[in-house]
């Protein structure tokens, strides 16, 4: 996956865990790093997958991937990290199998995005078991920031038809109203600055 002068990718084996790594490198051949090193299994289950496969899936600030094994259930897992390799958290994982079946698949190979849904196949599992074809609906990250007097909150555009809403008053669900000022696009997210003016301020985005 290409953002900017950065390629990123997968490799299914190695790493410090021996089960892959995640890396990046600058298209002119300079910077290569893994980022994230999938780690080891203990009877076929880790915290995070075995087995990067496929091509990473840019959104905003966000890679998405799959991992065709490991993870708690032993059947693969969907994975988020942030471009900049902080922040790595598994999104999903693929359930256990009874015989050779489960309910969700097993062994997931990549995907697509799609707005907010991120649709994909599994090769092996499902209740046939024979493979899977799957959808998870990814909602967007609201991220908050204090910069003096000031809170930013910021969010990817590729949301579509979320609205931020503010609240002081979590106890009364009519309460919510949509967040002002008016989002404006800052470095490929929306973004609103709000002013403190004392008393907490609650903020949800919705659609």
């Amino acid at each position: 996956t290409l953002s900017g002068n950065t390629l990123f990718g997968t490799a299914v084996y190695g790493g410090t865990g021996g089960n892959g790594t995640l890396f990046s490198l600058n298209t002119d051949g300079t910077g290569f790093t893994n980022f994230h090193s999938f780690t080891a299994r203990i009877n076929n289950a880790n915290s995070d997958g075995a087995g990067p496969f496929g091509s990473l899936l840019l959104s905003g600030n966000t890679l998405y991937g799959t991992a065709i094994g490991g993870g708690s259930l032993t059947n693969g897992t969907i994975y988020a990290v942030n471009a900049d390799g902080t922040d790595f958290k598994v999104i999903y994982n693929f359930s256990s199998f009874t015989g050779t079946t489960n309910s969700d698949g097993a062994a997931p190979a990549s995907g697509i995005l799609s707005s907010n849904t991120f649709f994909g196949i599994a090769h092996t599992g499902g209740t046939g078991g024979s493979g899977a074809v799957f959808s998870l609906f990814l909602p967007p990250a609201l991220s908050f920031g204090l910069y003096g007097a000031h809170a930013v909150l910021t969010w990817p555009t590729n949301a579509d038809g979320f609205t931020l809403q503010s609240t002081t008053n979590l106890a009364d669900p009519g309460a919510w109203s949509d967040a002002v000022p008016a989002p404006v696009m800052v470095n490929g997210q929306y973004a609103i600055t709000n002013v403190f003016s004392g008393g907490q301020v609650y903020y949800r985005l919705v659609r």
